[in-house]
């Protein structure tokens, strides 16, 4: 039969070139025909897939939550039982769903009615069909712990300077311009290594010119670095918190006057599930969350943030805004106030401690980070860890002040993104050679991950923090007693 041709270009929509031929004198059996065939053929072909994950977003000990990517699927859900009984299976619609600019579907699934410490396994169903797992898909609601006996060991991964190589629209390359995205095969080796979460410490994916322009754009990056394969054991493998900085917020060094901020936020809240953002009158992405005997304070160091360039005397200049500077005092004197609570992280993506004011660190904010640290002081806020990026290199810090315990930081950066070797290639010479609160020996000028680790009985924990290469081979290592964190209690 030779094929009927109508005349009318093929990059049409489907929907016209029909109508089209259908004018043209077609008679209506043929064009019902077609009609059906076409419908029949188009159900085959729309089963729908996974795009990526599953991740596992925050854990409660009531509910947990379940990240998703899906296309062409009409009914998306979870089945999940607990993992160690024969209770039967039940299935977990999606909270919320939203149809993605360029045509997939993003689900948010809170699994709740859980019991506290019980493990669990789920499966993903696409339209009634379980669908195959590379990987073991299981978690664990948060245990309670507090008033019953000692805090549970600990361990999470760190790391932030994501990058996925995607040619179209990276910068060109050359016989002396390598990719500026190194082997994701780090992941791979964070997921094996393991841990209870991920926190996330910023440019956790990078936008480029064509996307940070249109929302369009922005959601295509999104999904592309989501659905990069090396990553997809280490989504369902833990838990997954984060900040952002400038990369996936807008362009480099991009400020509060970012005019698609908005949009960027929107797209960070679908990819990043986090149990609360921001304040009900103060847009954001800064939250707080309790593991063990730890409470994490997730900064957003972009929204409200005042441009790096201006002056660092401007009065006022801020990178948190009033409203979340407010915020994060209150929250560190109510956590404070907690008997249970030992350790207090507090994420942010530009570095902190480091007093040298170079490139993006709080340093270029001297009013508000001395605030901060006045703050800490005065009202004996103990057990302080700044956890940061950012910078392209990794190191520790410890910053020593009479009358009062010292106050932490370990910068974990870059997990992919091209890595800064100054500390090495130019010695001495080097800007930041002489950063007084440096640990000695700290420095990392290759792609790594952090591990903290917060082990031992409660009156005797030990913290502790290991910086690993992309093949997972430790690099430096260090630890301290929580005890020598604190302020010495009134008697």
């Amino acid at each position: 039969m030779r094929p009927v041709t109508t005349g009318f270009p093929s990059t049409l929509p489907l929907g016209p070139r029909l109508a089209a031929v259908f004018a043209h004198g077609m008679n209506h059996r043929a064009f019902v025909s077609i009609l059906s065939v076409l419908a029949f053929s188009t159900s085959l072909c729309a089963a729908g897939r996974i795009v990526a994950g599953p991740m596992l977003g925050y854990q409660e000990h009531r509910e947990v939550l379940v990240w998703l990517e899906t296309e062409g699927a009409g009914r998306v859900e979870l089945s999940v039982r607990p993992a160690t009984s024969d209770a039967p299976s039940r299935l977990v619609p999606a909270t919320r769903s939203l149809t993605n600019p360029i045509g997939t579907h993003v689900h948010h699934f809170v699994v709740d009615g859980l019991v506290a410490g019980q493990a669990y396994s789920y499966a993903i169903m696409l339209d009634g069909t379980a669908q195959p797992a590379t990987t073991p898909l299981t978690f664990r609601a948060k245990a309670q712990w507090e008033w019953r006996g000692d805090p549970p060991a600990v361990r999470f991964l760190v790391g932030s300077c994501s990058y996925f190589n995607d040619p179209p629209y990276d910068r060109p390359t050359g016989p002396n311009r390598p990719p500026y995205g190194a082997s994701p095969e780090i992941f791979r080796n964070m997921a094996k290594h393991g841990g209870d979460f991920m926190l996330w410490l910023g440019d956790n994916l990078y936008l480029r010119e064509q996307d940070w322009s249109s929302r369009y754009g922005i959601f295509y990056r999104y999904s592309a670095d989501r659905r990069a394969e090396a990553v997809q054991p280490l989504l369902a493998a833990m838990h997954h918190y984060g900040t952002w900085d400038d990369h996936e917020f807008g362009p480099n060094d991009s400020s509060r006057s970012y005019e698609l901020k908005d949009t960027t936020l929107e797209a960070f809240r679908w990819y990043w599930p986090m149990r609360s953002a921001g304040e009900t009158d103060n847009p954001g992405i800064y939250t707080r969350f309790v593991q063990g005997d730890a409470e994490i304070f997730v900064l957003d160091g972009r929204y409200h943030r005042d441009a790096s360039a201006l002056a660092d005397a401007t009065p006022g200049k801020s990178f948190l805004g009033p409203r979340q500077l407010a915020w994060l005092k209150s929250a560190l004197s109510d956590s404070n106030a907690n008997s249970n609570i030992a350790l207090r992280f507090i994420a942010v993506g530009s570095q902190f401690l480091n007093p040298m004011a170079f490139d993006e660190n709080l340093s270029r904010y001297p009013q508000e980070r001395a605030d901060i640290l006045d703050f800490i002081l005065k009202n004996k806020i103990g057990g302080v860890v700044f956890l940061t990026g950012d910078r392209h290199f990794g190191e520790f810090s410890r910053l020593e002040r009479a009358g009062a315990p010292p106050v932490l930081e370990l910068t974990s950066s870059s997990l992919t993104a091209g890595a800064n070797r100054r500390p090495v290639t130019e010695g001495e010479k080097w800007a930041e050679a002489k950063n007084p609160v440096r640990v000695p020996g700290s420095i990392i000028v290759e792609n790594n991950f952090g591990e903290i680790n917060l082990t031992g009985p409660r009156r005797a924990r030990i913290l502790g923090f290991t910086a690993y290469n992309r093949e997972g081979k430790s690099l430096w290592s260090t630890s301290v007693p929580v005890a020598d964190l604190q302020f010495a209690r009134a008697p």
